[in-house]
Parts: C-alpha cells; structure tokens; sequence
C-alpha cells in the first residue's frame, strides 16, 4: 500500500482501506486521498507526489499522466496535475500556524476551468470529496487573481536573467556574480532587465510570483546563465526557463540564449540543443552578445512627420472594416482581418484591441466594460497593454476595473452564505482603488460576520436549550455529567455560568449522599456484628414481609408510569424519531438502561444530520459524544 503525505505539511497520512478524504492530524487539513490497488501505481504515485513537492512540476505531472492511464477513474491524479499546473505550494503563515496555499506557476487559464479540475470534480467518489476540490479551486482562483491584478500593472520587460542564486550551503553562487556583471552591462544599454537579486529585493520570498510571471511573459529575451549542468536543471531555475519556452513554443514569442562557463556545451540540457549558446570564458563574449542582443531587440523606426498612434492606409481601412464587421456582429470575419494588420505590423495595439472585442463578442469597445467574463486573462488583452500607448493603457485599465466592479456588485446581490461574501470582499479588495469598493468590501464582510454570529447564536441557543431540558429533569448523575458538557461549551451564553454552578452542586451533592450511603452502610456492618439480637427467624422474615408489602403497594403506580414511558421512548427509538426519543429518556433519568439509550438517541440524530446535508449541527452534535461509536470519524468528515 502507497505510503500518503499530506499535501500540506508533508507529514505521514493514516487512512483506511477504500478512504478518499481524510484529517492531516498534524496540520489538521482535510484534503482528498487517492484509491490504489496495486504496488505499481503506489510507487508512481510516491514518486510523484515526492517529485511535485519539492517543486519539480513538469516530472511529477509526466508521471501522473502515467497514472492516469493505469486508473483513468481516480479523480486524485487529476487534481495533483492541477496542483503542477498551477505551482501550488502550501506554507505556514507566522502568526496563525496555518497552511495556505502559494502559486509558483499562475495561467492566464482559471482554474476551474481547467480541464484536469473538471476531470476530477466529475469523477468525485462522494459529496465530501467534491465539495473539497471546488472549495479548494475556489481559493486558488482568488490567489490567482491577486497575482494576476499586481503582474498586469508591472511594465514590460526587454531582457529576463534567469540564474541561481544560492548553493546548498545559502552562500552566493559564481552564477549570480556573473548574471550581476551581465546585469550592470545591460541596464546601461538602456534595456529593462529582469535580474531577482535586484528586481525582487524589497519583495517577501512568497510575493515573488507576480513579479516572475509578469517578467517571463513580457521579455522579449531570456539569458540563462549557468556554470554547472546542477546549477542550470535546479528546480527554481528550470521552473523559470521552462515556463519561458513553453511560452516560445506555445505563442511564438521571444527568445532564449544559454550562457555557461566551466563547463561543455554538451552539458547543457536537452532542451537547449536546438539553440545558440555562448561560452562566458570567451575574451569577447560580452561584446558579441550586446551585438547580438542589439539585432533582437531593434524596432523599426518611427517616421518622425507621422503622428502618434496613425497608421499606413492598407492597415487603417482593415482596422476600419473590423470595427465594422464588429457594428454587425460578425467576430469571425474582424478577427481575421485583425490578423491581416499583425502580418504587417505585430505590434499594432489597435488590432489587438479589436480581437480583444471579437474574442468576447463586444460590438464596440464603449461596451468593453459590460463583458460578463474577466478578459484580463486574454492574450489579445496583454499585447494591447504591452504595445499600446499610455492613453490606450490608462483606458483599459480603466475598463477592466469597472467590468470587474459591475461582475463584483452582481455576485454581492447574489451572495448567500458566509463563504461567498468573503470572497466578495476580497474580490473587492483587488479594486480597492475603484469607485466604492472599499465600502462594498466593508459591507461585504459585515454581512458575512452577521451570518457567522447568526449561526453562532443558533448553535449556542440550541445547546443551552438541551442543557437546560436536561436539568429541568432533575436526572441521575449522567445527566448532569451532560448537561456540564454543554454548558461549559457555552462559556457566558445567557446565565449559563449560574446554570453550570447548578449543576456542579448537584454534582456535588450526588457525590456526598453516595458517600454517606457508603459510610452507613460500612457502619451498620460493623453494628452487627457487636450487637446480639434475640429475633426469631420467623420474626424477621414476618418484619421483612411486612415491609416489602408496604414498599410494593407505594411504587407501583410510580413502575407502571416510568415503564410505559420507557416502552414509548423505545418505539420512538425504532421508528427514527430520535428528538421525541431523546426528550422521553431524558425524562426518564437514571430508570433502568435510559442514560446508555439517550446517547444511543443522540448518535443516531447526529448521524441523521450528517447525511441530510446539514454539517456545521452534525459536527456539533458528534463533537458532544466524544468517542462514542464513529462520533470521532464523522466528526472529521463534518
């Protein structure tokens, strides 16, 4: 069987045979579990997972797609291929001791809507492990979003150093001194260039990622710098170039140039084959590269009597068609002409402001702002931020801004629960700057603390009720031990201090009369035998007969009231109706098994409660009965 870690802390799962959800008892997370049944996959998963944590992505996600051949039904391994996706790394935050998540790798992609995420919802063995995929995708949705918002307002970048930075021992590596060297050179050519001990000085180690993102996707170059084949393949750096040649790959754009000293070409990875490389120890390697870099970065000229942001008249009549074809609804046909003009010039703003349009089906840029999707995360958006002129930039930031409020302020109406109005002012936070979204943030979060003390106050109501109840029995020691256990939850609810002092002295009291019991009945033992009494057996039997006719006829209508409620409280019992059950052998004390029936009647609610849905009363119904039955199991899975 597959030895599972959490995903969180990394520290050894215990589950059981067939679980697919279970509690970290260290982080206390609960997360999904995968299902296999044979010693091949257990060992591809170990391997991956043990890959995917130590931040090597693109090998763990090789392996799960190997997986996923041999269990194409396990929603786990499509879920760990999100987790790879996205770079999702889970680290402890300094005040709360709580693990939250960090994205190494954002998408312009949302993460539900990936197609793994989808894969793993729809194969969901049960509604606990559903309910933690989306609520998970949920919170790396709104990451992704912040650090989506900060990388859009970073200005492009020409040139991208990608390096290492520290050895195994934290000491500055020979790579970083160099790429410094190659920093100092570049910065004064004029060129903005991406270098992390510069660039990320006065950022936190987990703010980093909106910053290398907005780099790697802005650069119209990337120099990797490397004096080992381990320095080059270790794992932040190659998630950095890695992420940049699938963007050369995927778009066709930019350029990457491998730059290595001490060591053969050959030693290069695999991926750098098809590439110029440069020799660093070379006696003219700066002076060629600068030259080289010069020719990659060159932009035509700009005719000086030509004003800015006017176009040939080939490309403006296209233009003009487009926004045409856009008036009349026909996207397909805008969009094509739109890529006519990027055939002549790829940096053409407008163009891709248009196909910004026909991508959404808008039908003129005033209704950008009324889109109902978030088309930051679109390319054509991207390019028209990259390649358009300050005017155009302010315009669309200005926009996209109102798109997101008017998308916020609809989801605000909608909202519900306390889960939707958090996201919501966080949704609004991002905005802080527009309008009144720090007031609808406020407003936001006001609604979700009166839903939060709404339930709190329901569920303290609901257990000072039972406690009182319970008291009001005036039942044997039992009940009272439950009652305590309720009331001490309560902390000051209403006069639940008083009532618990109640309790305890009843307590208190029980305890005394069973020890003066005990004591009396020690001290009449050793009465008899000092004491010699000249009583006839006959006598005594007649005495003690006489005294148990006596007792009968008192208590008997008192057996026959308790026994017929007993016999009531037990057909409650069978027939599910566990809140009459409950409330009858409550009345019942200490009479014959009731106290072992009411928990009995407790679980068996609480359970009742678990399976129609209704979590939050299920957990704080098994949470009260301790480790009675599966209290303890249910109450992780609540």
């Amino acid at each position: 069987m597959a030895v599972l870690l959490c995903r969180c802390c990394g520290a050894r799962l215990e589950i059981k045979q067939g679980i697919s959800v279970c509690k970290c008892e260290y982080c206390g997370v609960s997360q999904t579990v995968p299902i296999l049944d044979f010693d091949e996959k257990a060992l591809l998963w170990e391997r991956a997972d043990s890959m995917r944590r130590s931040g090597e992505y693109d090998r763990a996600m090789s392996l799960y797609k190997q997986i996923a051949v041999l269990c194409p039904d396990e929603p786990d391994v499509y879920w760990a291929t999100v987790l790879c996706r996205y770079g999702v790394e889970y680290v402890e935050e300094p005040l709360s001791h709580k693990r939250v998540p960090t994205l190494n790798r954002i998408q312009y992609t949302s993460v539900i809507n990936d197609e793994d995420y989808r894969k793993a919802v729809s194969l969901a063995s049960n509604g606990d492990q559903r309910r933690i995929y989306i609520l998970e995708a949920q919170k790396l949705d709104e990451l992704r979003d912040r650090i989506l918002a900060v990388s859009l307002k970073e200005k492009p970048y020409d040139i991208f150093i990608c390096y290492k930075e520290t050895d195994k021992d934290d000491r500055r590596t020979e790579d970083s001194v160099l790429a410094a060297k190659l920093y100092r050179a570049l910065s004064a050519e004029g060129w903005r260039v991406f270098f992390s001990r510069v660039t990320l000085e006065s950022k936190a180690g987990t703010e980093y990622e909106p910053y290398i993102f907005a780099a790697l996707n802005s650069a119209k170059l990337m120099l990797v710098v490397g004096t080992s084949p381990e320095n080059i393949n270790a794992v932040w750096v190659k998630n950095e170039w890695s992420r940049y040649l699938a963007r050369v790959t995927e778009n066709g754009e930019g350029m990457l140039i491998p730059l290595y000293k001490g060591m053969l070409k050959e030693h290069l990875p695999d991926e750098f084959s098809h590439l110029q490389a440069f020799d660093m120890a070379a006696p003219d390697f700066e002076e060629e590269l600068i030259r080289g870099i010069r020719k990659i970065l060159a932009k035509a000229p700009v005719k000086a009597a030509e004003p800015q942001g006017s176009l040939p008249a080939d490309t403006s009549g296209l233009l003009r068609r487009a926004e045409l074809f856009l008036e009349d609804g026909d996207f397909a046909r805008a969009d094509e002409l739109c890529e006519n003009v990027l055939d002549a010039e790829p940096e053409n703003a407008r163009a891709y402001l248009i196909k910004l349009l026909a991508e959404y089906r808008i039908p003129s840029e005033e209704k950008l702002h009324e889109c109902r999707e978030d088309f930051s995360l679109s390319g054509n958006f991207s390019k028209a931020m990259r390649f358009g002129d300050d005017n155009l930039k302010i315009w669309l930031e200005d926009e996209l801004a109102l798109c997101r409020y008017k998308t916020f302020s609809r989801e605000l109406e909608n909202a519900y629960n306390e889960s939707q109005f958090l996201a919501i002012a966080n949704r609004f936070d991002s905005i802080s700057d527009y309008a009144d979204s720090v007031e609808k943030a406020a407003f936001a979060r006001k609604k979700a603390a009166e839903i939060s003390e709404k339930k709190a106050a329901e569920e303290n109501e609901n257990l000072y009720n039972q406690a009182v109840k319970l008291l009001e029995n005036k039942g044997g020691k039992s009940v009272c031990l439950q009652a305590l256990a309720l009331l001490e939850r309560l902390g000051g609810y209403k006069d639940s201090g008083e009532l618990l002092k109640r309790c305890n002295s009843i307590i208190a009291e029980i305890d005394d009369k069973e020890k003066q019991a005990a004591a009396q009945k020690e001290a009449a033992k050793k009465s008899r035998g000092k004491k010699v009494r000249k009583i006839t057996l006959i006598s005594a039997a007649g005495a003690v007969c006489l005294a148990g006719g006596i007792i009968a006829a008192v208590n008997i209508s008192g057996s026959v009231s308790l026994s017929n409620r007993y016999k009531a409280a037990e057909d409650y019992l069978a027939n599910g109706s566990f809140d009459q059950a409950i409330s009858e052998y409550i009345e019942l004390g200490d009479y014959s098994d009731a106290s072992e029936k009411l928990t009995l009647a407790q679980y068996n609610k609480a359970v009742q409660l678990y399976e129609n849905g209704n979590f939050t009363a299920a957990a704080s119904a098994f949470e009260m009965l301790g480790d009675y039955s599966q209290s303890k199991e249910y109450l992780l899975r609540s």
